[in-house]
């Protein structure tokens, strides 16, 4: 018996340093936030005081830090704190607040100070007495006698079960020494006249109880596992005659005096015993109970939502379940609220299930998950992922709800498929068909057409219709798959059924008709706007309606694009940056394919240009060159100038042109300075024409190997020689003509007939070169 504890004093836990606890802040519209973390879960509770609020920990030497709490939230609704003793802390709060608190998971304690009075039943408002601190108190000889419950008797009940057994064990060995139960036994004061109270009667049992028994049988099986595990040399040859032994009835002495029973033994469910071997083999059928980051996995059971409902029925069991709510006391039992909240869940009702979690000022085992699993429900994802953060390589269902609670999931991940797959197959089947097109989604997201075809194998392994839920899950896989053809005729099947997926599948099937460059019909058109008016100001209300925008535009009707684009501007209907980027798309439509007529009624008035000048360059320039085209130089130069950056080149050739028109070529052969291109080479050839540098035009010319343009200039120029080279036949002969030398008329008569004849020849030359020109 020496020897066992021994080893009990060896397990005994050393006293370490205080824990600092940091209190973070956050400021919002009508009440500011503390939130702290404690290292492990503790019980607490928060009561009135003068100063405002006291928050009390069952936790020894917390020691609170303050300091940056008042970096971020102001002085109004919490002025200060204090700390009267280790693990307490007062939180100042003026008049007309109230604080509000919870647990959102293990140890992180939320306390919210709010705008306003308190609720009448709110548990935050009971006063704590101003000295209710039991070592501070003067203990009276009425408190500590045996009717009462006495310091000792504290803690007798919150020791713990090692320590209270091993003092039972103790006494009972003195039992064979002293005849009298009942020895007095002074309490310590910390005053000479405390001393003098009455001694407190303390009463030794002669035999042992049976909660001694217990714990000294389990203990040694411990020690046994541990010494089998290599872990400790325990000289303990034969355990089982040791538990025997202690098992064993023994002869007691004669009481004196009847003593009380010990309470049954407490609920220690909660308590886990592992060593190092436990802890390294922690896998069952090869699959680990750890997560790719270290953390542990959460146990099946937490989701085991098939059993949190029975069958579906007509008449549902909401009574039951809301009747069980409140005990005997007309207070809110945990276990029930978290049962109600269940059974919403099980049903699909998140809204419900989180309001049931929330309302009743009690906080239910596993609420941070029973949240997360509710907002799936009803959103599609977490608003906080809270424990099943990293939960997607686990082997059990919490990597399911993991995938589920996450607004996507990322190629890169390393996640568990198979467990996945598994939990969604033991969904009941109302819960497959709602979740399944969820859950495919995130997977759709990455790629992964294989797990999404599992999952709509799952739901469709049973018969009866499935829904359109699983009707949009089958187009989008065969989106996914390339099969736009049989996606496309599922999607137009449930825009057809109008039911809740028909603006989604609508949505859809214009995005899928847009990226094939079809043609999207007009009354599809009009249906995405009339349900982007009913949807306003929702995700997919904007979408359709940008859609709706997009499609007119693609269809070539970009003015009524605009007057859309104008009315969705007055109704706030989309942001301005998707404004901006539709509005740059109809004006370059407008400029590639709009009638002459209705270009210019969209582009010349003054209004218009200023909407022109807020568009990107690729639109601007579009315009301009369009204005160009029609003749209008000095609109096209002020939507050019709207820009007050630097001219890129492709600006610097438009303003090129609008001067050659306004008849500046000196002007614009200075915009082209430096421009490369056959485009800007021909438009520097024509201001060159403009500018009478005919030689230079033909040289422009001829580099560009337009030989009539060029053959033109060097005519104009007087350039014969070039014209010899590059000209027509008839021009090469009339040049030679004028490059010949004059003859001399006093060489006798032979020359002036060779003058004559050559006069002849020359009037045929020019008559071959007019006939062979152009009519003008």
């Amino acid at each position: 018996m020496k020897r066992v504890l021994a080893l009990i004093f060896c397990f005994l836990p050393i006293v370490g340093q205080a824990e600092i606890v940091t209190l973070r802040s956050g400021e919002h519209a009508d009440f500011s936030r503390l939130v702290l973390q404690l290292s492990e879960q503790s019980d607490w509770q928060i009561g009135r005081t003068v100063e405002g609020y006291e928050l009390r920990i069952e936790a020894e030497e917390i020691e609170f830090d303050t300091s940056k709490v008042f970096d971020r939230i102001p002085r109004n609704r919490i002025t200060g704190f204090a700390t009267p003793k280790a693990s307490h802390l007062v939180v100042q709060v003026p008049n007309g607040f109230h604080l509000d608190a919870f647990e959102i998971r293990a140890g992180r304690i939320v306390i919210d100070i709010k705008n306003g009075p308190a609720s009448v039943d709110s548990i935050f408002e009971n006063r704590f007495a101003e000295q209710n601190d039991l070592a501070e108190r003067e203990i009276t000889p009425e408190e500590s006698s045996p009717g009462k419950q006495s310091n000792l008797a504290m803690f007798e009940q919150t020791a713990s079960s090692i320590l209270g057994d091993t003092k039972q064990a103790e006494r009972s060995d003195l039992s064979d020494v002293v005849a009298q139960d009942v020895f007095p036994l002074p309490l310590f004061s910390a005053t000479p006249e405390e001393s003098t109270q009455a001694p407190l009667p303390l009463e030794l049992p002669s035999e042992r109880s049976e909660r001694v028994i217990q714990m000294e049988a389990a203990l040694i099986k411990q020690l046994s596992r541990a010494a089998s595990q290599g872990l400790i040399v325990a000289d303990i040859e034969d355990p089982q005659a040791a538990i025997q032994e202690m098992i064993a009835p023994r002869e007691t002495a004669i009481k004196s005096t009847v003593l009380p029973e010990d309470p049954p033994p407490g609920d220690l469910s909660h308590v886990r015993i592992k060593t190092r071997v436990d802890l390294d083999s922690r896998e069952e059928n090869g699959k680990p109970k750890l997560t790719s980051s270290g953390g542990e996995c959460l146990p099946g059971s937490k989701f085991d939502i098939a059993s949190w409902g029975p069958e579906l029925v007509p008449l549902l069991d909401l009574a039951e379940y809301r009747g069980a709510l409140i005990g005997e006391f007309d207070t809110a039992e945990a276990s029930e609220i978290r049962d109600l909240a269940r059974y919403y869940i099980f049903l699909g009702f998140g809204a419900e299930a989180k309001s049931t979690l929330r309302e009743f000022g009690v906080i239910a085992q596993d609420a941070d998950i029973l949240n997360a699993m509710a907002d799936v429900m009803d959103q599609g994802q977490a608003a906080a992922m809270g424990r099943l953060e990293g939960q997607l390589t686990c082997s059990g269902p919490s990597a399911m709800w993991s995938a589920l609670a996450a607004p996507r999931i990322l190629k890169g991940d390393e996640i568990n498929r198979v467990a996945i797959l598994q939990a969604f197959s033991a969904l009941p089947l109302h819960l497959r068909r709602h979740l399944g097109p969820i859950l495919s989604e995130r997977f759709l997201g990455i790629g992964d057409t294989d797990v999404a075809s599992s999952i709509r194998g799952a739901i469709q392994r049973a018969p009866g219709k499935h829904g359109e839920g699983v009707d949009m899950l089958d187009a989008k896989l065969e989106l996914s798959l390339g099969h736009d053809e049989v996606a496309t005729r599922k999607l137009e099947a449930i825009v057809r059924e109008g039911g809740a997926l028909a603006p989604e599948a609508l949505a859809t099937l214009i995005e899928t008709k847009l990226a094939a460059d079809a043609t999207i019909p007009k009354p599809m058109i009009a249906d995405a706007m009339a349900l982007s008016f009913v949807l306003q100001k929702t995700s997919l209300g904007t979408r359709l309606s940008k859609l709706s925008i997009v499609a007119t535009i693609q269809n070539g009707e970009s003015s009524l694009a605009l007057d859309r684009i104008a009315q969705a501007q007055r109704e706030g209907a989309l942001e301005s940056d998707i404004l901006e980027a539709l509005s740059n798309d109809a004006y370059l439509s407008l400029a590639k394919n709009a009638a002459d007529i209705e270009f210019m009624r969209r582009s010349l008035s003054p209004a218009a240009r200023g909407k022109i000048a807020g568009l990107t360059s690729e639109p601007r320039r579009a315009i301009a060159g369009r204005m160009l085209d029609l003749g209008f130089a000095s609109q096209a130069r002020d939507v050019l100038s709207a820009v007050q950056n630097i001219p890129e080149p492709e600006d610097r050739y438009l303003f090129a042109r609008a001067a050659l028109m306004q008849g500046r070529p000196q002007v614009a052969v200075g915009y082209l300075a430096g421009i490369e291109g056959d485009e800007a080479e021909l438009l520097r050839a024509r201001a060159f024409q403009a500018a009478k540098d005919e030689t230079r035009a033909a040289e422009v010319f001829e580099s560009l190997n337009k030989i009539n343009e060029a053959a033109r200039s060097a005519w104009r120029a007087g350039d014969f020689s070039r014209v010899e080279r590059i000209g027509s036949p008839q021009e090469q002969t009339v040049a030679n003509l004028a490059t010949d030398p004059p003859s001399n008329p006093q060489l006798g008569l032979a020359t002036n007939r060779a003058l004559v004849a050559k006069s002849a020849a020359s009037r045929e030359a020019f008559n071959e070169l007019i006939r062979s020109l152009p009519n003008p």
